[in-house]
This record gives structure tokens, sequence and C-alpha cells, in this order.
């Protein structure tokens, strides 16, 4: 969905419905991502419904600091405009 909306993330970026490492998911956040595959499997039929998501839902978009389990710190997520 990120990428859909040119926000370009690492794999290991955690944020919004992205769970921790070794984290199992809930009920609810499986939900979730069924409704987000649903709209991103056809992303030039579903263009407009998938960028209201993103906007609209903080579990979708990408905020300024993510977290890196990697380094175990957050880190920006965006790039400074060149």
């Amino acid at each position: 969905m990120a990428a859909l909306n040119e926000v370009e993330r690492l794999r290991w970026d955690v944020c919004g419905a992205m769970p921790y490492p070794d984290t199992p998911l809930r009920d609810n956040a499986m939900a979730f991502f069924d409704e987000l595959a649903a709209l991103t499997r056809p992303p030039d039929a579903s263009f407009e419904k998938s960028q209201g998501f993103y906007e609209r839902d903080d579990r979708a978009g990408v905020p300024q600091t993510v977290f890196n389990p990697l380094l175990n710190r957050p880190e920006s997520a965006h790039l400074p405009a060149a």
C-alpha cells in the first residue's frame, strides 16, 4: 500500500499494523490485512479507493518515524526533500 502511494519502506520497518518480528497476528489484524490485500490486488482498478484508505487509516500509512527491530531503535521513514 505504501509503495502504491509512492512511499518507500524497508522490509523490516515496523509501523502501523505491521507486527514486530515473531509476533503472531490477532484476528482483527488478519481482517485488516485481508481488506488491504483485496484493495491492492487489482491496483489500477481500485487506485482511488486504496489511496483514500491509505490516507485515512493510520494502520496503512507510514509515519515520520518507524521502528527498526534489527537495530532496536526508531528511525526516520522519510528521505529529506531533494
